[in-house]
């Protein structure tokens, strides 16, 4: 995927919609902050380190840390509500 493509979000077999792939930015840990954090989903900056520690990176010093935020644009929402089942799109 490169900068520009447009994907679909997908979610448990469920199409959220559409976005833009907007740009991948590689940071460091001490660049993180906490809405970073929270735009990834967890409650804090604590929270996302102790979930990357769960996840292996408490074997690797944090300056070695390597990370990613990813942008997307919304083209297109299926629905305001996360769990709405959408039927399956057939191939053109």
């Amino acid at each position: 995927v490169s900068a520009g493509d447009t994907v679909e979000i997908i979610l448990d077999g469920e199409r959220l919609g559409t976005a833009r792939y907007d740009s991948c930015l590689a940071l460091t840990w001490a660049s993180i902050t906490d809405e970073d954090a929270v735009l990834g989903g967890f409650d804090s900056r604590e929270d996302l380190e102790k979930a990357l520690q769960r996840a292996g990176y408490r074997f690797t010093p944090e300056a070695e840390w390597r990370l990613f935020r990813h942008q997307f644009t919304w083209l297109e929402e299926v629905n305001d509500e996360l769990h709405v089942r959408v039927p399956e799109m057939q191939p053109a």
